[in-house]
């Protein structure tokens, strides 16, 4: 393999330049091709000179997003770079998907995913233009399919911050758009590929979660607020000062599996949104950061040195522009190394860097990506010494700013694990106190259960008559649509509605002949009774509901208190015709069982007179779901018997 990479600032060097790659066989070789901004037909012109010069060379590339091209002594305006790759044994395809606003655009990429059918395939190189959101799933399709393999390239500008009267295009052939991507798929046995990417910024702060997103790559809030009070309050910025110059230094960034992607604000737009350099999605968790120059290039540099041991034949170099403005003249020396360890290297930088490997990444934003190629035996050489040498970690001195950050970043993760213990022991508390709550309410359950059965055991005749009602109204409560909590409310109540009889005495609740005016009269206190034994429970007043009012009348004509309609409590509503229908369902002193059909039309004939329609009604359901007459006496199905 060789790569050939020159660059030219008038289009008058561009047929001696071409003269270059002629030796070399058309059928094994790519050309890689970067040009200014220019319109689109002005673009296409240069794309058939080339054309006409070497038939059948394969251009790719873009009007880039920019104006510098480095080499290993030099940096200078660029017009057009020239990066020419010839292969021995192995290949490149080109991929190119047209993305028009109008296009079906995820089923184009669905057909044009032909990688496949590549053997050997070991690495794509992508290019994009004009497509914000879009190629961040375009990325993720690829990756889902060929995961074990890195992705790597740039997006040639956003129509947002382009400051130019046209876009960035993508050009393949003859295609060439504002919104497409070209994937260049590297394949072969024997050609090896090492890729990675560089950010070098360490998280600052806490962290916030985006909450609200809209299209083209805006972010409207933050921690439910508007995205642009983040900046307010942790940079003092306005909206009118959110701009890359103030922010460059704090960018955001989310993690994506062993990846940091940064996220760098262009601009505040309406209502409090952020427009960004690349998406964030709702849920994404994001953090503030901040680089130290001097470490940043401590880190390429150790980067570089390791690249010139893998002996590349070929270089691909893509810088963020954001980077470069931060790291001011340090941006251009820190991209100028990688050429002097491969000379011919292809060095670029754009509006986005992608990235992606089998331990994640995406879309970044001011990070630094680099790949090389070698075919043949992977040879290693030993690396580069004559880059210059940034300061040690070792010296004595170290610096204010990167003194500042590590006691920044130490207090931050410290303070992040105390808010995490405390939230450890906030869930360990509330799950003791749920713990100890369901005990509790367990054993109030037993006490009631108990004194249920008390009250019960006075009549031989109603043994069981408490909790068959409280089934009964329960079941009502839910189909009525009580929650679960106030179903057991219901439950709980139902049981004791009758415990007044406690205070009657028991020749008068067991008689079995007809009560004289004087002993009904004392059958009459048990409401009152009751209510004045449970309003001692002052923690749930309306446990005594049930016991006060359950023999009132819809029409007024119940006792002790006569009240009618809705004035009696819907609680007392409901125990008042489950209680009713146990009354008819179970033999009595007075009388043996009554039929279904009876009961039903007791019930039904009391609706609107003894009882409340609504719950009359569902009662009434609840008979015509029982044709077999299973529900009365001891056989309602209910959880609650087990206690």
């Amino acid at each position: 393999m060789i790569q050939i990479t020159r660059h030219s600032e008038t289009r008058e060097d561009i047929p001696t330049i071409l003269h270059e790659f002629r030796s070399y066989p058309v059928s094994k070789s790519l050309l890689f091709l970067f040009m200014e901004f220019l319109p689109e037909d002005e673009a296409a012109a240069v794309i058939r000179f080339i054309q006409s010069e070497i038939p059948g060379l394969p251009v790719v590339g873009s009007t880039s997003f920019g104006g510098v091209g480095y080499s290993a002594d030099k940096v200078y305006p660029q017009r057009f770079i020239f990066s020419f790759l010839s292969f021995e044994e192995a290949g490149a395809k080109i991929v190119y998907t047209d993305l028009d606003r109008s296009t079906e655009w995820q089923a184009a990429m669905e057909t044009n995913l032909t990688f496949a059918d590549l053997p050997n395939l070991k690495g794509i190189f992508l290019l994009t233009a004009g497509l914000e959101t879009r190629v961040q799933v375009y990325m993720d399709k690829v990756h889902n399919s060929f995961s074990s393999i890195p992705l790597f390239g740039m997006s040639a500008s956003s129509g947002s911050i382009v400051p130019f009267d046209y876009p960035s295009f993508i050009f393949s052939g003859d295609h060439i758009s504002d919104h497409a991507i070209a994937a260049v798929a590297f394949y072969g046995k024997d050609l090896h590929i090492e890729a990675n990417d560089e950010f070098g910024w360490t998280p600052l702060g806490r962290k916030m979660t985006v909450t609200k997103v809209g299209p083209e790559i805006i972010v409207h809030e933050i921690d439910n607020q508007p995205a642009v009070n983040i900046y307010k309050r942790y940079l003092g910025l306005n909206p009118n000062q959110i701009t890359v110059e103030n922010t460059c230094e704090f960018p955001v960034f989310k993690v994506s599996g062993e990846h940091r992607m940064a996220r760098i604000s262009n601009e505040a737009c309406e209502n409090g949104a952020i427009r960004f350099g690349a998406p964030l999605a709702v849920g994404d968790e994001i953090r503030f950061s901040y680089g130290n120059p001097p470490d940043i290039l401590r880190e390429t540099e150790q980067n570089v040195r390791k690249l010139s041991a893998f002996a590349p034949q070929a270089m691909f170099v893509i810088g963020c522009l954001n980077r470069i403005l931060f790291l001011n003249e340090d941006g251009e020396k820190e991209l100028s190394w990688f050429p002097q360890v491969f000379p011919d290297a292809l060095v670029l930088h754009g509006n986005s860097e992608f990235f992606m490997d089998h331990s994640g990444g995406g879309e970044l934003n001011s990070a630094l990506v680099f790949a090389v190629l070698r075919e043949g035996e992977s040879a290693h050489k030993d690396a580069v010494n004559s880059l210059p040498h940034t300061q040690s970690h070792n010296e004595e001195m170290i610096s204010f700013a990167r003194r500042l950050l590590t006691f920044l970043d130490v207090t931050t993760h410290e303070l992040e694990n105390l808010r995490e213990n405390l939230s450890e022991e906030v869930d360990r508390k509330t799950e003791e106190i749920i713990r100890q709550q369901n005990e509790l309410n367990q054993a109030h359950l037993r006490i009631v259960m108990t004194l249920s059965n008390a009250i019960d055991a006075k009549d031989a005749y109603t043994n069981g008559h408490s909790l068959r009602v409280a089934k009964y109204a329960a079941e009502i409560a839910k189909r009525f649509g009580y929650d679960q909590h106030r179903q057991d409310e219901v439950y709980m109540i139902g049981l004791l509605h009758d415990v007044g009889k406690i205070g009657v005495p028991d020749a008068i609740i067991n008689k079995p002949g007809r009560l004289t005016d004087e002993e009904f009269a004392e059958i009459r206190k048990h409401p009152a009774i009751g209510a004045e034994i449970l309003s001692a429970i002052t923690e749930f007043p309306q446990i005594a509901y049930g016991a006060h009012w359950h023999h009132e009348r819809w029409d007024g004509r119940g006792y002790p208190d006569g009240l009618k309609g809705e004035a009696i409590p819907e609680i007392a509503q409901i125990i008042s015709v489950a209680d009713a229908y146990d009354a008819m369902t179970s033999t009595r002193s007075y009388r043996t069982v009554m039929s279904r059909e009876k009961v039903r039309s007791e019930i039904e004939k009391g609706r609107g007179t003894q009882f409340s329609p609504r719950f009359a009604d569902i009662m009434l359901e609840m008979i015509d779901e029982d044709p077999d007459y299973t529900m009365r006496g001891n056989t309602l199905k209910s959880e609650k018997s087990e206690v």
